[in-house]
This record gives structure tokens, C-alpha cells and sequence, in this order.
């Protein structure tokens, strides 16, 4: 018996494979649109003008980059710029405190704000 495959049905295999290989966060809709991920954070609030930074980010969901001054070697995390709309979270009540964000991310260091919890008063 011999069995042969036709281009459309290699294809269909290999685009099977690949989606299997991705991270299920990096999956989009059928619609082609990334679903939004809720995360939660927690660091240091500053505020840079009009634009607040959340800082020394804790925890596994803060995102990691390499730095030159580690030679590329080590990862340490990124700030986050935070987002919010005319309703959300009030964040220069939290300028300077440790706090625990949670939001939608919008990028890689964007994060859209839902809720705010201060958990120190001073940034460690």
C-alpha cells in the first residue's frame, strides 16, 4: 500500500504543528486579535510627568529583559508605563508607595489599570 500526501494536506499538518508549539498567550482569535491578558503586579509607583511607571517589579508575570550591564547574561525585569482611562484607578494618590496593580496588558511594557492596592509606603 502506498500512501501519498498531497501539498494541501501537508500543509494543514504544518500549520497544526506550529500552532501547537506556540505559548497559549501568544495564541490569537480566529478573528485574528489577541485575546487581552489580565495580570497583576507588584512595584514601585513613580510618576515621570503625565506618564506613571510601576518599577522593581515582583513576581513571575513581570516582564524580563537583558541589560548591558549585566552583559546580556542575567534578566532582570522591565518597568511597565500604566494606562488608564478618566474612570480607573487614581495613581498619584500612590506616587512613591509600593503597590499591587492589576490591568490588561497592552504590549509588552504597557499594562491598562483596573485596580490599585498599596501594600507599602515607601518603595523598598
Amino acid at each position: 500500500m502506498k500512501v501519498t500526501l498531497t501539498g494541501a494536506s501537508v500543509a494543514a499538518l504544518g500549520a497544526l504543528l506550529v500552532l501547537a508549539a506556540q505559548p497559549a498567550e501568544s495564541r490569537t482569535s480566529p478573528t485574528g486579535a489577541k485575546a487581552a491578558e489580565s495580570v497583576t503586579l507588584t512595584g514601585c509607583l513613580h510618576a515621570d510627568g503625565g506618564k506613571y511607571m510601576l518599577t522593581d517589579l515582583k513576581g513571575d508575570k513581570a516582564p524580563k529583559g537583558r541589560s548591558w550591564k549585566t552583559g546580556w547574561v542575567k534578566k532582570s525585569t522591565k518597568d511597565v508605563e500604566i494606562v488608564t482611562a478618566a474612570s480607573g484607578p487614581k495613581l498619584k494618590d500612590h506616587v512613591g508607595h509600593e503597590v499591587t496593580l492589576t490591568g490588561v496588558k497592552n504590549g509588552e511594557t504597557h499594562i491598562q489599570a483596573k485596580s490599585i492596592k498599596h501594600v507599602a509606603a515607601s518603595c523598598s
